[in-house]
């Protein structure tokens, strides 16, 4: 018997447990699912008394759910109505779907049958009254507890009102509507009268209702607002197919609550309207003056900030709701149905048509959020929201709990009562977190030589890709450019949209910041709302939700109106932008600097051979593709040789290049003297340095032979950096017979990706290294003459070369420097006078055979400079070492091994 009990208790408890489970797993799926849904969508709503189960069981807790007793009592009204009209009301309401294309029960204009009630107010004074429900959805009428709209007569209004809705609480977010009517009357928009107030109905327990005053000529003139106007609306269910009428799509779905009498049947004002939201009218240009001329624009304005503190985008084709005021001949919109919603990026364009357009025009978007940020960051202005939603919230809550007809329970309507109310204080602190978010990226261009002929120092590409738009507030300024702004040259420019300086431009004006920056610098203030960079549009999803930040670019140009030029160094520029809402610095994600003079002129690599010859008259023209340079030319800029062609120079040519002028070719090249008529490349004036004679990408092999180079120095061309005064890069070439002196560049000569091939050429007195061969495939560096070089005679990188019979003296530092992982073979050479005969470094191996080390402070020294490279190592055969302070150095692990020295 004992066993027998036990198991039975077991029993019983595990069955408790699985009912206590299934009545959770119930709670939720009542608590989930919208009610429509479970009635009618599933199989709950299916089984007799199964979903009136779970709402008892949801329900059981009610009597828990008391409430603080209100500070200010809510009005008490009873309605009163025929029971046989009351079933006929209830006879015409939907049964079912008008459509299947609709989305839920919707309430038809054939079923808003009118029926004749008494009304009772607080102080117990009876009204005869005709009653209707109202409401679109369903959920306004389906269920026992309705919305109602009462009617009075004209001859006994109720406190000046003609109409008043009854419209249950939930529906517009129980505190919600409320709260967001206190704003609107401190934002100044006209509103209809409303509170809080509990209703009997037909003899029911005190039902929670919002009342609303319904629009009505008596509500505009009890608010000083002209009575005989038009009040427009718009809503839905004239269509089959589509529930909500596309409103700003067609005129004729649009109605009026209170119509002109002096013009019935004109819709002139919505037509102005629409027009006015069509898409893409913003971009006219009189757009802003055609909306101020028919738009109360502030009140609109603050009609969108309303919303925004709210959260909502309710207002969309439906619920909008416009007044005419024929006394200013404006439209002012009518706040309705705002609600309260989670708070949503204002990325999120507003689901209204008219607005979209509107907000589009950069100023009254940044009106708008302005307005916004300086009431969210307004202590007293959010404090009285704060304490309004605290008051709604302790008024409500009692009649809220104690409403028998409600669909909710007590438990669910707490949830609601308190999510609301701290959406007050969220939306709040999202909107000071959503506003200040102006990101920028910052592009700074030193202007090519066509915009810096027209003045322009700097362009300036602000991109925004945030909320918020930036400004451009302050420059700072190099010293040079002071006075120029103090007397007037100095001018900052916003581009028109077509990248390139212009009368057509908008001037930015600037003023001199009297105080220094923390540098001591001097800084341009910008002085009107041209410096402001707008925020493009983002890129939606099929739902509207935005997937990119916008990415709009606007343009300035710092220019002046003299010949001032600025040296490299000068840039880039420090630049303050700053958020235009808050004021506060805006977030720069990215800034960089381009010279756009880089590649300028790179569409010369692949001009035709007439375009050259028309370029350049001082060459003239071959057989084929041929090109001929010859005779006595004095050259000022810098000169491009296209692929298309092939260049051939004369015997005694001589070419005087100006000032860090160069000559770039992406052709092969024939130059080709002799001994007694040599070709001449020469600066116009020792003392002022040409820049490169470059060969870049060619695919033909160049010849260089009986050819003066001097004086030249090195370049940047159509972005390839050239050390060399003369520069085979990725060109095979082969240099004999030359002269290479008094280069003030890097190098020489400087071979890049070719085969070496360098016999008979005389480096001397160039200002750093003679000869440099970086990743030369193979080749050899022979019969050749390095003297009283400033840096390196000869210097290889990544090279496994051979170097034989030169002779190296007297540089500056190495007569052969190897590094990065080259493998050369020095043999019958002389290397003397120098820092370092031969330096090894950095993975280098190096076969030494038959060379003379004389004079030198090191003759060999080996070690590693860069750390991520092994130790080098220098085998030496048959060499001779004379008079040097030291013959070998080996350091960080290198080894040098030398046999049979002398």
């Amino acid at each position: 018997m004992r066993r027998l009990r036990l198991f039975l208790a077991i029993l019983t408890f595990l069955i408790a447990i699985q009912f206590v489970v299934i009545g959770a797993l119930g709670l939720i799926l009542y608590q989930s699912t919208p009610n429509s849904v479970l009635a009618r969508e599933t199989i709950i709503g299916r089984l007799p008394g199964v979903l009136s189960l779970v709402r008892l069981a949801d329900r059981a807790s009610n009597f828990m759910y008391r409430g603080a007793t209100p500070d200010e009592p809510l009005p008490q009204y009873s309605l009163q109505i025929d029971q046989e009209d009351y079933q006929e009301l209830i006879s015409a309401l939907p049964a079912e779907l008008p459509s299947p294309w609709y989305g839920n029960l919707y309430l038809t204009d054939e079923s808003k049958v009118w029926a004749n009630a008494v009304f009772t107010d607080e102080t117990g004074e009876q009204y005869d009254v005709k009653v209707r429900v109202r409401g679109d959805i369903f959920n306004h009428w389906a269920y026992n507890k309705k919305s109602w709209r009462v009617k009075f007569s004209k001859d006994k209004l109720f406190k000046g009102m003609r109409q008043i809705n009854f419209i249950i609480p939930e529906d517009r977010g129980w505190i919600s509507e409320p709260l967001n009517a206190y704003r609107a009357k401190k934002l100044d928009l006209l509103h209809p009268p409303m509170q809080l107030a509990q209703v009997s109905v037909n003899g029911s327990g005190p039902l929670l209702y919002l009342e609303v005053e319904h629009w009505t000529k008596e509500m505009l003139e009890k608010q000083n607002r002209p009575g005989d106007v038009n009040i427009y609306n718009t809503g839905g269910g004239t269509s089959y197919f589509q529930q909500w009428d596309p409103a700003f799509e067609h005129i004729e779905y649009w109605d009026k609550y209170i119509e002109d009498p002096a013009a019935e049947e004109n819709y002139d004002e919505i037509a102005e309207l629409l027009a006015l939201a069509k898409e893409g009218a913003h971009q006219s240009p009189q757009y802003l003056d055609r909306l101020q001329s028919i738009i109360d624009v502030d009140r609109m304005v603050n009609w969108y900030v309303l919303s925004l503190l709210a959260g909502s985008r309710h207002v969309s084709d439906f619920n909008f709701r416009v007044y005419f005021d024929t006394s200013r001949g404006l439209f002012e919109p009518l706040p309705w149905d705002i609600y309260m919603y989670n708070p949503q990026t204002l990325l999120a364009p507003p689901d209204n048509a008219l607005l979209r357009e509107i907000l589009s025009v950069p100023t009254l978007r940044l009106q708008a959020y302005k307005k916004v940020w300086d009431y969210v960051n307004d202590e007293e202005e959010v404090a009285d929201d704060l304490a309004h939603a605290d008051k709604l919230l302790q008024n409500i809550e009692r009649a809220a709990y104690r409403d028998p007809l409600k669909i909710l329970s007590n438990r669910v309507v707490q949830q609601q009562l308190r999510d609301r109310h701290g959406m007050v204080k969220r939306n709040i602190d999202f909107l000071q977190e959503e506003l200040d978010r102006s990101e920028v990226l910052i592009t700074e261009r030193i202007p090519d030589s066509l915009q810096q002929n027209r003045g322009v120092l700097l362009a300036i590409d602000i991109t925004s890709r945030g909320i918020s738009s930036a400004n451009l507030a302050e420059l700072h300024l190099p010293d040079a450019l002071v006075p120029l702004l103090q007397d007037g040259r100095l001018q900052l420019w916003k581009d028109s949209g077509n990248a390139q300086w212009g009368e057509d431009d908008t001037f930015v004006a600037l003023a001199l910041r009297e105080e220094a920056d923390s540098d001591g610098g001097r800084v341009a203030e910008t002085q009107s709302v041209a410096s402001l960079v707008w925020p493009g549009e983002p890129k939606l999803d099929e739902n509207g939700r935005p997937v990119m930040a916008p990415h709009t670019t606007h343009r300035f140009f710092l220019r002046v109106t003299d010949d001032t030029r600025l040296p490299d160094d000068a840039y880039p520029f420090k630049l303050d932008v700053r958020n235009a809402v808050t004021g506060n610095k805006a977030q720069v994600s990215g800034n960089v600097l381009i010279d756009e003079r880089t590649f300028e002129n790179l569409s010369q690599a692949f001009m035709s051979k007439e375009e050259f010859l028309d370029r350049y008259t001082f060459f003239r023209s071959g057989e084929g593709n041929e090109v001929i340079l010859s005779g006595n030319h004095i050259v000022s800029q810098n000169v491009y040789i296209p692929a298309t062609v092939s260049l051939r120079v004369t015997p005694g040519t001589r070419v005087r290049l100006g000032p860090n002028v160069s000559i770039l070719s992406y052709a092969p090249v024939n130059m080709i003297g002799f001994k007694k008529s040599p070709i001449i490349f020469e600066a116009k004036r020792p003392e002022e340095p040409w820049g490169v004679f470059a060969v870049l990408n060619a695919k033909e092999p160049s010849v260089v032979q009986w050819v003066n180079f001097s004086h030249g120095s090195e370049a940047r061309l159509n972005g390839a950096l050239f050390t060399g005064m003369l520069a085979f890069q990725n060109s095979p070439v082969t240099i004999v017979d030359s002269v290479i002196r008094n280069a003030h560049g890097d190098d020489g000569i400087n071979l890049k990706h070719v085969y070496a091939d360098v016999n008979r050429v005389r480096f001397e007195a160039n200002d750093h290294d003679g000869l440099d061969v970086d990743w030369a495939l193979s080749g050899v560096v022979e019969n050749s003459l390095f003297v009283n070089n400033g840096n390196d005679g000869l210097d290889i990188s990544g090279s496994p070369i051979i170097i034989r019979n030169i002779e190296v003296r007297n540089s500056g530092d190495k007569c052969i420097s190897v590094g990065e992982a080259s493998a050369p073979l020095i043999y019958d050479t002389t290397l003397k006078g120098c820092a370092f005969g031969l330096a090894v470094k950095d993975d280098s191996h190096v076969k030494v055979e038959r060379v003379l080390f004389e004079n030198n402070d090191i003759a060999i020294g080996a070690y590693i400079k860069k750390n991520f490279f092994q130790p080098p190592s220098v085998v030496v055969t048959e060499s001779t070492f004379r008079r040097n302070e030291e013959n070998t150095q080996a350091l960080s692990g290198a080894v040098i091994t030398v046999d049979s020295a002398q």
